[in-house]
């Protein structure tokens, strides 16, 4: 937040304090009232209460798939098998960071040939660059613990540091700005995602309020420890690691910032005291450039692997790829009705927000066009930014105007963030400034009639794409929109029109997640992580895995602290692939961020195929001499029944549990002196840093 200093007169809803910021003739940054102490305390207390419970809404659940067992840890609601995210990625290679021997370390020698883990992945890791993830703090205290932290760190600071956006641009409407917050909390986007966006926000957010404290508030104490804020939350917000959301959040803020300043400018002059101030300025680019300097020094081989991998470092979207109904799809609420999601690729895809700022635009255009009208450029710049996205997603900007823009590296379905944000800063701005008279009884009739005909034509178009929205829920549903429309444009309780649309979204979107307390320590205590476990200790707890027909199982192994050659490779490792493809003629397969999965394969050739942007497929023949390139010295097949794979020279059964059979391979000559290494020299480990 953002560091206050004195003698600024509160006015918030519980009455006037003493706080603040800015100049003795200068308009505050923000102001504190007894509301905003009562607002922090209750989201503090919350958060301790329900991490100390273990309670969280990640998907963890669906391993129970592993034996069968129930899932006694989910309160309410269902696992969602589309959070691979969370469940399948993030939340194993976490628990492996701390599971490793020593606990959360940079280079984590249990995935492939190793893995750097400070990139791409927000993970813990005992470095410097730490301090600059928050949401990963918890897993220092446990597994559990980890899981609610991040959780309700992510739903608590995007209504935080979103509000004191909200706070400044609106001038300090505390409920206008609450009821804002929580209607971007509840978006169908933020939701289907399990708020994984959050962070990125967050640190954004903070870079904007911190930003503004620096160049207009009071105080030397006030200006200097801003800049340390905005250091850290602009070095947190670079080193996301995320390109789509920090070039969509990056081009907001700075339109945000850029406006804001010309505001000041006109109403107040130059800040004072520019000396001052250019010095805050720069310890926080001191502090921005320390921080990708030591991310270079200590990640710079696998970040250059990811700049030059297939997936993500050469994806490139020229825009254009959705349809109009698409984008507004959810002014329908359409998620309480519509169940096969496959036209659109699933929920998650399609998630984005409820869309209403045409209907700004249109009240916000009017109030402009009144004789003796000042335009308020930061809502007109928004209302273009808006456009702007929509046309990126629907149409085939100039490729021109896209290079200039780095749209390229934002896929259109991701452009849904930056959408949602700039409008609710340009719902809050005109709800803010709003008048009655800006617009007519008659007129905002018109104009929320116009809209709901709009968007009955654009769910007429889903109706027939989507099975579930019938004719009577479409109708209903228009109905709501014109309701909703007026409402933006006459009622002079705007902060209600924001709290009715979150209530909403609450309904339609918060089902999808399930309330969860704690879920971590299965990953230790089923039946299959005991028996790998037995397995590896038999092995002198330096076994190497792979698993046959099992997309997930892969990622078990390294959180349980056991090297597996399948599963998730954040980094491309072109050396171990290359033991496989010594020609590299399935390069472009595999050098790419992935989740590797293995096929049986009886002829001799192992072969590369691309399953998804983020999958492939192993299809590895099954004798001694491939599993030993990869220095495999356990198999899991996952299949029916285990008589086939019985008879593969080379391989002696142990065990089924289930569905899962489990194998040892025949020890390896003497020769061969490495578990990963096979024919290969060991120093091939330690030499690659992600390929």
């Amino acid at each position: 937040m953002g560091v206050c200093g004195e003698n600024c007169e509160g006015h918030g809803a519980a009455g006037p304090v003493t706080a603040v910021v800015g100049d003795a003739a200068a308009r505050p940054v923000l102001v504190f009232s007894r509301a905003h102490a009562r607002l922090a305390l209750c989201l503090g207390i919350a958060f301790v209460v329900l991490v100390a419970a273990r309670i969280h809404g990640y998907s963890i659940s669906i391993w129970h798939a592993l034996d069968g067992s129930p899932p006694t840890e989910v309160l309410w609601g269902e696992p969602r098998f589309l959070r691979v995210d969370d469940w399948l990625v993030q939340i194993p290679t976490s628990l492996a960071q701390r599971a490793h021997a020593p606990r959360f370390p940079v280079w984590n020698d249990k995935i492939g040939l190793g893995q750097n883990m400070l990139v791409p992945l927000q993970l813990p890791v005992m470095h410097p660059l730490l301090l600059l993830r928050p949401f990963e703090w918890g897993w220092l205290l446990g597994g559990d613990t980890g899981l609610a932290w991040k959780w309700w760190l992510q739903a608590f600071g995007l209504f935080a540091c979103v509000f004191l956006v909200l706070e400044i641009v609106d001038g300090g409407r505390f409920w206008l700005s609450a009821a804002g917050s929580l209607f971007l909390l509840f978006s169908p986007f933020f939701q289907f995602w399990s708020l994984n966006a959050s962070p990125v926000v967050c640190y954004a957010a903070l870079v904007f309020v911190s930003g503004c404290h620096v160049l207009f508030a009071g105080g030397r104490g006030v200006v200097f420890g801003n800049a340390l804020l905005l250091g850290w939350s602009a070095a947190a917000f670079l080193l996301s690691f995320y390109p789509p959301y920090e070039i969509l959040l990056a081009q907001l803020f700075a339109l945000l910032f850029a406006t804001t300043l010309l505001e000041r400018i006109r109403e107040q002059g130059l800040p004072r005291h520019l000396g001052e101030r250019a010095a805050a300025l720069g310890i926080a680019a001191f502090i921005v450039t320390a921080a990708v300097a030591l991310a270079w020094r200590d990640a710079g081989p696998a970040i250059h692997a990811l700049q030059d991998s297939v997936y993500p470092g050469s994806r490139l979207n020229w825009g254009g790829e959705q349809r109009l109904w698409e984008v507004f799809v959810h002014n329908c609420v359409a998620a309480l009705v519509v169940s096969d999601w496959s036209p659109l690729r699933d929920l998650q895809q399609a998630a984005s927000f409820w869309l209403l700022f045409p209907v700004a635009g249109a009240g916000l255009l009017l109030r402009v066009s009144r004789p003796g009208a000042r335009a308020d450029g930061m809502a007109l710049a928004l209302l273009v930014y808006c456009l702007l996205l929509v046309a990126y997603a629907t149409l085939a900007l100039p490729p021109g105007l896209v290079r200039v823009l780095f749209l390229g590296r934002v896929p259109t379905a991701r452009a849904a963030l930056g959408l949602g944000v700039a409008q609710l800063v340009l719902l809050v701005r005109f709800l803010g400034a709003r008048r009655e008279a800006d617009c007519g009884r008659g007129t905002a009739a018109a104009i929320a009639l116009a809209w709901g005909g709009a968007m009955a034509w654009e769910g007429w178009t889903a109706h027939r794409v989507l099975a579930g929205i019938g004719t009577s829920w479409l109708a209903g549903a228009a109905l709501l929109n014109v309701g909703v429309a007026y409402a933006l444009l006459r009622s002079r309780r705007p902060a209600l029109v924001l709290a009715a649309l979150s209530a909403i979204g609450l309904a339609s979107s918060a089902w999808f997640n399930p309330v969860v307390r704690g879920g971590a320590d299965y990953f230790q205590n089923n039946p299959v992580s005991q028996a790998i476990r037995e397995f590896d200790a038999e092995g002198g707890g330096d076994t190497t895995w792979l698993v046959f027909n099992d997309e997930s199982l892969g990622n078990l192994f390294r959180a349980l602290n056991i090297r597996s050659v399948a599963g998730l490779f954040p980094v491309p490792q072109l050396a171990l692939w290359q033991r496989l493809d010594p020609h590299g003629a399935f390069a472009a397969v595999y050098n790419r961020y992935a989740n590797a999965n293995f096929t049986p394969l009886s002829s001799s050739t192992p072969r590369f195929e691309l399953f998804g942007p983020d999958v492939f497929l192993v299809y590895l023949p099954t004798d001694l001499e491939n599993l030993r390139r990869l220095g495999v010295t356990n198999v899991v097949f996952k299949s029916d029944g285990h008589d086939a794979w019985d008879k593969l020279p080379g391989l002696r059964f142990e065990r089924s549990i289930g569905k899962l059979h489990f194998y040892r391979v025949v020890p390896a000559p003497a020769s061969v002196s490495s578990p990963l290494g096979g024919d290969v020299p060991s120093s091939s480990r330690t030499g690659d840093a992600g390929g």
